[in-house]
């Protein structure tokens, strides 16, 4: 965040790319981050569960593989890029997130989620929820991560405020940097599920008979 608002012009290029902010490394950083999600997802899948579970898992990897194509513009942006493209082409929107509203109305579902099984359920008795439920709900220090989405949030705001000498790869999308804790806590949620499920339905040791 600092190299985009305040570091020099190659600093900017480096975290935003004037030409496509798409190459930059807070785009990027993005895409790594889903790609683990989505590893985590997929071995979270495998694990022997429930049916219930299953289907759950597999929405949770499908959403994954989902925001990762639309981040990646389902890989037009790459190829505009080897097309050479210009710059018309480069602007066509070809996802669903940047369409008016709807990316509000996605971060809202993600938010709600959010604060049920992050922040509400945590403080409840694992002993007074449904079991079905219980799987689901975030570890406490989960919360760590949404303090940290809350204060990014404001900062980038600040930032943009005061910053008046940026490569503007970034103008009017300072939320890409709130998607980066996001995505985060969506990756660091996954990995929670699959520790906790693979202790839960992690097969019992076999004893070797006495010779």
């Amino acid at each position: 965040m600092v190299c985009y608002f305040q570091g020099p012009h190659w600093l900017q290029e480096l975290s935003a790319s004037s030409y496509n902010r798409e190459f930059g490394l807070v785009e990027n950083t993005q895409n790594a981050i889903l790609l683990c999600t989505i590893y985590m997802a997929f071995r979270l899948l495998i694990i022997p569960h429930s049916k219930w579970l299953r289907i759950v898992h597999l929405l949770i990897f499908f959403t994954a593989v989902f925001v990762l194509l639309e981040e990646i513009d389902y890989g037009h942006h790459y190829l505009n890029y080897l097309n050479d493209a210009d710059a018309g082409q480069r602007s066509i929107n070809h996802n669903i997130h940047n369409l008016p509203d709807v990316n509000n109305q996605i971060r809202l579902v993600f938010y709600i989620l959010i604060a049920i099984f992050v922040i509400i359920l945590p403080y409840f008795s694992s002993s007074g929820l449904p079991s079905w439920l219980v799987h689901f709900v975030a570890d406490i220090r989960l919360q760590l991560t949404v303090l940290a989405f809350l204060i990014i949030s404001q900062v980038a705001g600040i930032f943009y405020a005061l910053s008046h000498h940026t490569n503007r790869a970034l103008e009017g999308n300072i939320s890409e940097f709130e998607e980066l804790p996001l995505y985060y806590l969506l990756w660091l949620y996954v990995y929670m599920l699959h520790r906790q499920e693979s202790r839960h339905f992690a097969p019992a040791p076999q004893l070797q008979p006495g010779v």
